[in-house]
């Protein structure tokens, strides 16, 4: 179960939710958006087994991803599991480093 914690009810105010959860919810939001602007044009083929976005959609989508990124992680604190895992080993070798007095 996952704990959502109200403003300053813990340090850490962040909140980290499962990758692929995170991307997958990214990715249909940067895709409506993408949708919305292009329609059908988004498409290489749309008869094809396997769709692909033009090169126009995927420059679209990738923006859109970026934005909506942004926005999640400077609006409502939301980042992926796999951010905190990294931000604890940069903390994590950071304290390692000042034990040992090395200054890289």
């Amino acid at each position: 179960m996952t704990k959502i914690y109200l403003n300053n009810e813990q340090e850490d105010s962040n909140v980290y939710v499962n990758n692929s959860s995170y991307l997958e919810f990214i990715s249909e939001i940067a895709h409506d958006l993408m949708y919305v602007t292009l329609g059908d044009c988004c498409w290489k083929d749309k008869n094809a087994e396997v769709l692909e976005y033009t090169e126009i959609a995927q420059d679209l989508f990738t923006k859109k991803y970026e934005e909506v990124e942004h926005s999640l992680n400077t609006t409502l604190k939301v980042y992926s599991d796999i951010d905190k895992i990294n931000n604890e080993e940069m903390e994590t070798s950071s304290q390692n480093t000042q034990k040992n007095g090395k200054i890289l």
